[in-house]
């Protein structure tokens, strides 16, 4: 039979004491690089003329075995090892099975820069790696969901109803909206830096309207730029801005429990939105997209469906 690696091992003729051999031992496969070295040990012979014919005799099985490709074996063995280990165990740097295909957008108008992957369980998720605009803002939103009571004065309706959708809400979901102001290029995103609190003039200007915010602030300009929130009037306000104006989703958890959605483009109100606690319609104001914010509005009740299931 053939042993492992494709090397030929004797029969069972081959075996018995040949000559003068006093025994036969199995041999032992010797690895440098990628050459295979075959040993094979005998015990003394009392016939020197035995011995190399019982040599010859194995050296001539082991010219017809197939060769032994170690580096092919090597690549397959450690595929197979790796794709054994579960995910939370591997090592950084081990490859995680993620698939870099390019899918297409779920919302027309999506920048062509945010390319999304699946990964090893098919979820889709955008490939920040590509995107430092994206990492960016992802950052700002890890910071407010681990610390979601980092808004002073808010009233205690405002801040639960806030909690619930700092839980559930992604970068994805300002992504999306910015895609529906056609907002193909997220490039001006990389002017900002996350600030953990400034002084400005939000949500009007002038200097009257000053208060704490948290969030994005432009690296030139020092005015609000990316993800910001702050508190006005016990509410709290999370919304995206872009030099300092309004620009994509605007976010309002108020003290009477409602929530209050904008869309905005350049500081320009697109439409209005206001939702009860049990986030059915209370009020809508249509400025010329109020269309596209109604057809998108399952993606933020969704963030606000543990509110739901209470009122319920």
């Amino acid at each position: 039979g053939r042993a492992r690696g494709g090397l030929t091992s004797p029969t069972s003729a081959d075996r018995r004491p040949v000559g003068t051999l006093k025994g036969w031992q199995e041999p032992t496969l010797i690895l440098r690089g990628a050459t295979v070295w075959t040993r094979y040990r005998f015990q003394e012979s009392r016939s020197s003329q035995e011995s190399e014919i019982q040599h010859q005799h194995l050296r001539a099985k082991h010219r017809e075995a197939p060769p032994l490709n170690i580096r092919e074996k090597s690549s397959a063995a450690s595929e197979i090892e790796l794709n054994a280990i579960p995910q939370r165990f591997r090592m950084k740097g081990q490859s995680t099975g993620a698939s870099r295909e390019k899918v297409s957008p779920a919302v027309p108008g999506r920048p062509a820069s945010l390319e999304r992957v699946r990964d090893s369980r098919g979820n889709e998720k955008i490939n920040t790696t590509a995107t430092p605009s994206v990492n960016m803002l992802e950052k700002t939103v890890d910071i407010f969901q681990k610390d979601p009571c980092g808004v002073k004065n808010l009233h205690e309706a405002a801040l639960r109803m806030y909690k619930i959708f700092c839980r559930h809400r992604t970068a994805n979901l300002y992504l999306t909206f910015l895609a529906l102001i056609e907002e193909k290029d997220t490039s001006w995103y990389d002017d900002a830096t996350y600030v953990p609190s400034f002084r400005a003039c939000a949500p009007f200007s002038g200097k009257n309207n000053e208060r704490p915010v948290s969030g994005g602030r432009s690296k030139n300009s020092q005015k609000m730029h990316g993800l910001v929130r702050y508190e006005y009037k016990q509410c709290i306000v999370e919304e995206c801005r872009k030099d300092g104006k309004q620009h994509g989703l605007r976010v309002v958890c108020t003290q009477m429990g409602e929530v209050w959605i904008r869309l905005y483009k350049n500081g320009q109100r697109l439409a209005q939105m206001v939702l009860n606690g049990d986030l059915s319609v209370q009020h809508t104001a249509d400025d010329g997209g109020l269309e596209n914010l109604r057809q998108h509005m399952h993606l933020i009740r969704a963030c606000f469906m543990e509110a739901r299931e209470v009122k319920q």
